[in-house]
């Protein structure tokens, strides 16, 4: 009859441990949830945190630091252009520096978490006559058209979150972003155009 019992009682003892067993696996793998901002670790874990890959990703997490824009008024900006247009003389420009990224890698493994900053090397300088010089109708169209451009500027490697993630988790980030600047450096040139292309299209009837 006790041997009964003591039977008994391991059988019970043993189900319960398999059903918290099973509860706490379920738990983990409830708790596993994908950030979309964030590349994601891409492995599962058995009961006990144990990944069942032999490779996963890092967590990474991207920050940005732009120093906005400046207004800088000249006599003649055409004069102070370092590259000279090709359709004519240059009322207004924006400038833009660049932009440099830095990388902090911290833990191992599936453990490790990268941090990347994006920082711009200057404000965004716009280059602008004065307006006594030229009416204020005028000097207002060519503000408006250069704060488009400080836009772009200021949007694009915003744009490029992803892959700037993607680069920073490589075995070599320096080179892959040093690559990847070169492709945000081509698509802001691409949206420049693109607006140089559009504002073209306009009718000129309400222009000053």
């Amino acid at each position: 009859m006790f041997g009964r019992k003591m039977k008994a009682l391991s059988l019970s003892a043993l189900i319960l441990v398999a059903a918290l067993s099973n509860s706490y696996s379920q738990t983990i793998i409830d708790k596993m949830q994908v950030n979309e901002n964030e590349v994601a670790i891409e492995h599962m874990v058995d009961a006990v945190g144990t990944p069942r890959g032999l490779s996963c990703s890092p967590k990474v997490s991207v920050k940005y630091v732009d120093k906005g824009y400046v207004i800088k008024h000249v006599g003649n900006p055409d004069g102070v252009i370092s590259h000279k247009s090709r359709i004519g003389r240059v009322a207004g420009f924006a400038q833009y520096r660049g932009i440099n990224s830095a990388v902090d890698v911290k833990g191992f493994g599936c453990n490790r978490m990268i941090d990347v900053t994006i920082t711009w090397n200057a404000p965004i300088t716009v280059v602008m006559p004065h307006k006594a010089q030229v009416g204020a109708c005028r000097y207002n169209r060519i503000l408006h058209h250069e704060m488009e451009h400080v836009r772009v500027y200021l949007k694009v490697p915003r744009d490029f979150e992803y892959q700037i993630a993607r680069a920073a988790s490589s075995s070599n980030p320096r080179v892959a972003l040093a690559d990847l600047n070169r492709r945000i450096t081509d698509e802001i040139i691409r949206r420049n155009a693109q607006f140089h292309a559009f504002e073209a299209r306009l009718p000129t009837v309400h222009r000053c």
